[in-house]
């Protein structure tokens, strides 16, 4: 009972921060368009004396001051993109940045503004009409050098990016870690204040998603009428994965702007989140919670779809925060161990996977998305000092980018389907509902770290055969495509370029052949769509 009047205190006071800086700013539209599902319109939030001391009373672990407003100066990776590089290395660096430019200029040609190319049938997917691949796409132009692509860009977002005129129902996640993440990390990488002035309105209208009495946010937004709801899949529930990935955004925000309302307003979901009952094993968190009492409401949890990137941003809020805030790390702690302990087996044929529990039972499975499992081991192991059993960390790290590879290359395209099965008598193998493959980068993310934390060659091996497969089954006359079947040949395309392609596979692509210099780990760190922001420090 304490543990719970401790959290309801918590809440109470980033509540009272948020309705604090509401009172002193104006709301930038009007009242009558709100519903009692979302509380309110999105505040126009100015950098003011309550806006930014929004958690005056709450514990320094989970501190929400970011300081600021800063402002970044440019960073130009390409001049150093290359150094230290022998032939071999620089000549896959360059085949890279060209797969970059053949998905660019698909995109540029057939799709410009758009949110998605469909490659082969030139046309496009509209969920957000927020030029979703564009915005995604943004620091990976940057870091590639492609100047005068990310000029274009640039201009695109200054003269038509505009989520006031934006009438669908978008996902808040997907919006969040794309665009508004893209957004941030372009005004880190370039300083170009455009980026900011965008991201804030972004935010701003993001912010009705939060308005629930706990502060979970909603999944959906429907920005015609201001309505924010969940999934009547999810029956009425928020998803584990949704409402914990979007602190790293906010924080950045909250750094750039000066104004701690943004990261008081994510910082309360984790805290939510973080104290709520029904947790599995004492640290592992099910898919669903409710975002009016503090209840999960599921008993299913995993590393895979749903739950994948809160693991990942409890170790990476501790970076980002430079090692200072320590219930993170906590956090963080806790659940590895669980996951660890109740979800990390070897199949019958040796390989390291991460498994799922429903409602008891352990699933033998592996999802793609969990490949980003090995990233995560290794960052933890590299940032928390003393942790204990580092070792076991790593290795286990080290097997899971092994699996992973192996998914690829034991399909007869190379290409990884979207999950694994782990029968007791056939070790590893596909699952004959699950054969397609989306373009994801979770396999080459991992492996990208292996290789910065290791100094292994063999990842650049495994990354360099990944893409050569990529190139070989995926690429179409007018970008990449992903395929239905990995397992047959001829293959068949979805006729889908995934921004996030773009955003994350070949940008962790680049990096795997670029130089250690570039970006490095203990300067900056990574939101779950492969963009980059400074760790916060003095």
């Amino acid at each position: 009972m304490q543990k719970m009047k401790e959290t309801e205190d918590r809440l109470e006071t980033t509540e009272k921060a948020l309705k604090e800086a509401q009172k002193t700013n104006q709301l930038k539209n009007d009242r009558s368009d709100t519903t009692t599902n979302t509380a309110e319109a999105p505040v126009k939030v100015e950098p003011s004396p309550a806006a930014r001391t929004p958690t005056d009373d709450t514990p320094p672990e989970y501190s929400s001051k970011m300081g600021g407003p800063f402002h970044p100066k440019p960073y130009f990776a390409s001049r150093i993109a290359s150094e230290g590089l022998d032939e071999q290395t620089r000549m896959r660096q360059e085949a890279v940045k060209k797969a970059m430019g053949h998905a660019w200029k698909g995109y540029s040609e057939h799709a410009w503004g758009l949110d998605e190319l469909r490659p082969l049938s030139l046309t496009s997917v509209d969920d957000f009409d927020l030029g979703l691949t564009l915005v995604d796409s943004l620091d990976t132009l940057w870091l590639m050098g492609m100047t005068e692509e990310f000029k274009k860009a640039r201009d695109w977002v200054a003269q038509s990016l505009d989520i006031k005129k934006v009438r669908k129902t978008i996902s808040v996640f997907e919006t969040t870690i794309r665009v508004l993440g893209g957004l941030l990390s372009a005004y880190e990488l370039s300083g170009d204040d455009i980026f900011l002035t965008k991201a804030i309105e972004i935010a701003d209208c993001l912010s009705i998603a939060y308005r629930s009495p706990t502060g979970i946010p909603y999944s959906l937004l429907d920005l015609r009428t201001k309505r924010a709801s969940n999934p009547e899949w999810a029956e009425g529930a928020s998803i584990l994965a949704e409402a914990g990935t979007v602190q790293l955004e906010f924080r950045a925000l909250s750094r750039f702007s000066g104004n701690d309302t943004y990261a008081a307003m994510g910082d309360r979901s984790f805290i939510a989140i973080s104290e709520s009952s029904g947790k599995i094993h004492d640290a592992l968190y099910p898919l669903y919670i409710r975002n009016d009492v503090l209840r999960f409401v599921s008993g299913h949890v995993g590393l895979g779809a749903m739950g994948d990137s809160f693991y990942e941003y409890a170790i990476k809020l501790y970076i980002q925060t430079n090692n200072t805030q320590s219930k993170f790390r906590e956090m963080y702690e806790e659940s590895a161990r669980a996951v660890l302990n109740h979800l990390v087996r070897k199949s019958s044929d040796g390989f390291t996977y991460i498994a799922d529990i429903d409602d008891g039972q352990i699933v033998k499975k592996m999802d793609h998305l969990a490949c980003f499992a090995g990233a995560m081991f290794l960052l933890g192991a590299h940032f928390i000092e003393n942790l204990p059993d580092k070792s076991h960390h790593i290795q286990v790290a080290e097997g899971i980018g092994e699996t992973c590879y192996n998914g690829y290359r034991k399909m007869k395209t190379g290409i990884a389907p979207e999950l694994w099965i782990f029968p007791r008598d056939k070790g590893m193998t596909h699952d004959s509902e699950n054969l397609h493959y989306l373009l994801r980068p979770e396999t080459v993310e991992t492996l990208f770290y292996l290789f910065r934390f290791t100094g292994n060659n063999k990842y650049r091996e495994w990354g360099w055969e990944i893409f050569q497969n990529i190139e070989k089954f995926c690429k179409v006359p007018n970008g990449y495509s992903g395929i239905r079947d990995v397992t047959v040949t001829p293959v068949q395309h979805t006729d889908k370029m995934e921004s996030f392609f773009l955003a994350e596979t070949l940008k962790y692509l680049y990096l795997l052949f670029s130089s250690p210099k570039v970006l490095p780990l203990d300067e900056f760190v990574f939101n779950t769509e492969a963009h980059p922001y400074r760790i916060f420090k003095p």
